[in-house]
């Protein structure tokens, strides 16, 4: 259905008084020209869904940067959920890993952190002149 759809979108249509207007502009007078044509008309008119409808075509949206943002990083958030719930913590995320792994360390990361059998860290602390 919608590559029928898209294929009559693109048909040449005439329109009396508009195709004319469309071909000189440079247009093809096509049905999704005449479509947008017939919105652009409306919202002229004051037609406030005619104009939401082209303000969503276009990609324009009433969201200021700040609220993009946030909803991003929800998104992100919730797909980062959504691969541990699952499993799929090996998703490209190192920083994540790394954060996990500092908050649950194993054995081996406390004695590589710490240096257990190491220097006595009083023994090299440095006692200098301040």
């Amino acid at each position: 259905m919608r590559k029928t759809m898209e294929w009559l979108l693109t048909m040449r249509a005439e329109v009396p008084g508009l195709t004319e207007v469309l071909l000189a502009d440079g247009g093809e007078s096509t049905y999704e020209e005449i479509i947008s044509m017939a919105m652009i008309s409306k919202a002229m008119q004051g037609d406030v869904a005619a104009y939401n409808a082209i303000k969503a075509t276009v990609g324009q949206t009433d969201k200021t940067e700040e609220d993009l943002e946030e909803q991003k990083i929800r998104t992100d958030r919730a797909k980062r959920a959504r691969d541990q719930e699952v499993g799929n913590v090996d998703s490209g995320e190192e920083n994540i890993q790394s954060f996990l792994r500092a908050i649950n360390p194993t054995k081996e990361d406390l004695e590589d952190l710490f240096g257990e059998g190491e220097d006595d860290a009083e023994e090299t602390e440095e006692t200098g002149e301040v």
